[in-house]
């Protein structure tokens, strides 16, 4: 193996970094052109033009099925408690400094719900689910049909804690439990089964001995995440707040 090729841990499998990976690339070119528009360089509403929301879903898609793969991968024969203990922890921590901060910012349209905060949940829920597939295909199947034909929602728990809480009726990120839970369900049956395992094809093999520096940078993006969905949206609206001030 080179020096300049990536080192594969035993425990994990690059592919699956390699599609994590580029979905915060994708989350990273949204989130430049959203802040862009939103320091009025671009007369477009994101969150409301269909081309950007499907990419928007493409990404959290990507996001949640890799956790759903990665859930299954960590805590298939046995739940490891340590590991759990400390991903709620620092998910939890994440959570609250994305609330607390995006209150701070936007008051009118913090987020009490966004992708960190699903995570979180889902992570933990999915737990009791790793060792069934097949159940997780059919409540998969059941959310998703569910919510096309108006059964399965959410509506009534944020009515119930709306008055509490003082929740927004809009806001800057929102991740539904439903229908967006299946898409972690789905993961996890695809991970029971293995899928992602490419091993015997060579493709495992061709991306730990890969110079690439895409490949690489993917790669590394994919198995730092979390990292970099924290700081990367404080850097592109300093970046934007810092060019508006000085131009």
């Amino acid at each position: 193996m080179s020096n300049n090729s990536i080192k594969s841990n035993s425990q994990r499998f690059l592919s699956i970094d390699l599609l994590r990976g580029f979905a915060v690339l994708l989350m990273i070119v949204f989130h430049f052109f959203y802040d862009y528009a939103y320091f009025g360089y671009w007369d477009v509403n994101l969150n409301k033009e269909l081309e950007w929301v499907v990419f928007r879903y493409i990404i959290v898609s990507l996001f949640l099925f890799t956790v759903g793969i990665s859930l299954n991968l960590s805590h298939r024969k046995k739940i490891a408690l340590r590991s759990v203990i400390r991903r709620t922890i620092i998910l939890g921590g994440a959570s609250i400094i994305i609330s607390v901060v995006s209150y701070l910012i936007f008051p009118q349209k913090w987020i009490y719900f966004g992708i960190i905060h699903f995570i979180l949940v889902a992570s933990l829920l999915g737990l009791a689910l790793r060792q069934y597939p097949m159940l997780c295909l059919l409540l998969a199947v059941v959310i998703v049909v569910g919510y096309a034909e108006g059964y399965v929602g959410t509506n009534a728990l944020y009515q119930a804690l709306e008055p509490t809480l003082h929740l927004p009726k809009d806001t800057e990120d929102l991740v539904r439990f439903f229908p967006w839970f299946s898409v972690v369900l789905l993961g996890m049956y695809f991970s029971y089964y293995r899928f992602y395992d490419l091993s015997q094809t060579g493709y495992e093999d061709r991306l730990s001995n890969s110079s690439s520096r895409i490949i690489k940078g993917l790669v590394f993006m994919g198995k730092n995440a979390l990292l970099i969905y924290l700081i990367h949206q404080p850097i592109l609206f300093g970046g934007f707040l810092l060019v508006q001030q000085v131009f």
